[in-house]
């Protein structure tokens, strides 16, 4: 047995005993549903802080959000093209060439006849209107969904002789534009604003930096956005079934924190007759069960609790998919993701900031190795944080290979030496002699992590770095990666169906409280090229400016990009499996008998 597999065999026995007893009493005794032929019951690997559109941006609260709240547009998941949702078609994008955005481009949209809201009244104008209010409040805490808009958005034009349609007008091109403002959630002005606190507010205004500015000042103007928004973000909304009120085809039925959340689909859904593929409802109850651990999850699949898993690790898949009687209940299936496995480096701590010690840890991971024997081959080499699955995915640069003589190159470069003859390297920064100790943080809610990190650890204790392993639950991870007080970080960067967008990851805006460049990476040079990209139309030159950026990450090394991520799902027999690239893989709403 190699020595990687003897970690491997050691860390997973420590788990199982750990948790097995934990496994069985959640899979027997958590009070589940009963099993109906018209449900679909999936796992959650997390449980959403709330449902609530803007306020949240991680993929399970996305996943359950999209059951109660519809966006104007959306992808089709197989075909990958934007598709209507509520409007009547996915409009042109047409340049403006006079007037005020002259240079810029404008999108005219008109909701179907039929798209109501569940008193029955029409959904209009002026709800997609409020719905960008909300994001562009400046007390609003969405500041992600504002980043898309910043510098983009220049004002909505309506219609008053017919309510259901308008035009946005946008400053300037942009790659993603119709995503930009039609893919977010529409949700009812009439419901969520009833005392009319935006209403005085304009578009245009609340783009406008020096308004805001000035109304942030104004005792008045303040207290009427900030009042909207301490009620907006409050749990009077989106915690519970009486707070929530979208056009979606579910309403929630039950949640109870850490055990499961479940929807029911509506007796009076405004699209039932509606034969568009993207408004598929099938299943009467969406039953989602909450398993952090993966051994948890295990055990509920062998138990049949579940109709659907995802996130099943490799070796235990494959142990699964073997066995006869669960071959008999349930499809395994193997699809790659776009999704990019990777390990982030802080930038910003003074261990770190130098990229030729950073080269140097990534020479320490054993790309081949890892996925063979930790994913079990459910992965794919990668150079960058764009998924090979795109076609301007840079293929001229190499994954790099594990080095060790490279590695203590590359230390002895950047100043480091072992200059007390302990073991680990040192190097004096702001006049103080500081050992290269780095933590390695990461989600406890799997094996393969620290096993990864263990992997690194003995790596890295060869070339004179002592690795610290800090496993942690997922929601002490996040406000890591929030606050910046991680060193190393086990963090998936996730793909978008869209045209990549580096802004929000990889810009020097978005390096801050709240935003999503949590490395914190970044330059003026890479800023402009992250700006070249955004508004360049023509495909062959943002080709050109993805290859150039790829470069530029892989030069600076803010991350070790490791793998392309295999999901591997479980899925019941009675469904048709129908699998996507974008996480989780499924669409429990579209699952039909």
């Amino acid at each position: 047995m190699t020595r990687m597999r003897k970690i491997l065999f050691l860390c997973r026995l420590y788990a199982q005993k750990s948790f097995l007893c934990g496994c069985l009493l959640f899979a027997l005794g958590c009070n589940q549903s009963p099993k109906t032929a018209n449900q679909v019951r999936s796992r959650l690997s997390a449980d959403p802080e709330r449902l609530s559109p803007f306020l949240s941006v991680d993929a399970v609260t996305q996943q359950l959000l999209s059951n109660l709240f519809q966006k104007l547009t959306d992808f089709d998941p197989v075909s990958l093209e934007r598709k209507a949702v509520l409007v009547k078609n996915v409009p042109d994008l047409v340049r403006v060439d006079t007037g005020r955005w002259k240079g810029g481009i404008s999108l005219t949209y008109e909701l179907k006849d039929s798209a109501r809201w569940d008193n029955g009244t029409p959904i209009t104008a002026n709800d997609y209107v409020f719905s960008l209010k909300i994001i562009l409040n400046p007390y609003v805490n969405a500041s992600v969904w504002r980043g898309y808009l910043e510098n983009l958005l220049g004002d909505v034009q309506l219609y008053p002789e017919n309510p259901r349609k308008w035009t946005v007008f946008l400053r300037r091109p942009y790659i993603n534009a119709e995503s930009s403002v039609g893919d977010i959630f529409i949700l009812p002005v009439a419901f969520y604003d009833s005392n009319k606190m935006l209403e005085k507010y304009s578009i245009a205004q609340l783009m406008d930096t020096s308004t805001v500015k000035k109304w942030m000042a104004d005792t008045i103007a303040r207290k009427s956005l900030k009042d909207f928004a301490d009620l907006y973000q409050s749990n009077a909304f989106f915690m519970n079934q009486k707070g929530i009120s979208g056009s979606g085809a579910y309403e929630l039925s039950e949640w109870l924190p850490n055990q499961k959340i479940h929807f029911q689909r509506k007796t009076n859904w405004w699209a039932q007759q509606d034969s568009s593929k993207m408004l598929r409802a099938c299943p009467q109850q969406l039953n989602y069960l909450i398993a952090k651990e993966d051994l948890t999850a295990l055990t509920m699949v062998k138990n049949g609790l579940f109709d659907v898993c995802t996130r099943l690790p490799s070796s235990e898949f494959l142990e699964l998919s073997r066995q006869p009687k669960l071959k008999n209940k349930y499809d395994f299936i193997s699809f790659p993701q776009l999704t990019i496995a990777s390990v982030g480096f802080n930038l910003k701590n003074p261990k770190l900031s130098d990229k030729r010690v950073r080269r140097a840890l990534a020479l320490l991971f054993d790309t081949d190795a890892i996925i063979k024997n930790l994913m079990d081959g459910f992965g794919e080499p990668v150079t960058s944080a764009i998924s090979p699955e795109k076609s301007y995915y840079n293929t001229r640069l190499k994954p790099l290979k594990l080095d060790l003589e490279a590695a203590k190159k590359a230390l002895a470069e950047a100043g480091w030496a072992d200059s007390d003859q302990d073991g680990i390297l040192d190097k004096m920064i702001h006049g103080q002699k500081t050992p290269l100790v780095l933590r390695y943080t990461y989600g406890t809610n799997g094996v393969m992590p620290k096993n990864l990190g263990i992997l690194l650890k003995e790596n890295a204790q060869k070339v004179g770095i002592l690795i610290e392993l800090d496993g942690v639950d997922i929601s002490i991870l996040k406000n890591a990666l929030k606050k910046r007080t991680f060193e190393l970080v086990l963090k998936p960067i996730g793909g978008q169906y869209d045209l990549d967008d580096p802004k929000q990851l990889w810009h020097t805006a978005s390096d801050r409280v709240g935003g999503n460049n949590y490395f914190g990476f970044g330059n003026a040079q890479s800023d402009a090229l992250i700006e070249q990209i955004r508004t360049e139309l023509d495909p062959e030159k943002r080709d050109a400016l993805y290859g150039r950026f790829q470069e530029l990450l892989y030069e600076e090394q803010p991350a070790v990009f490791l793998f392309a991520v295999r999901e591997r799902l479980a899925i019941d027999k009675r469904f048709h499996a129908e699998v996507y690239k974008l996480s989780p893989g499924y669409i429990p709403r579209f699952l039909c008998p």
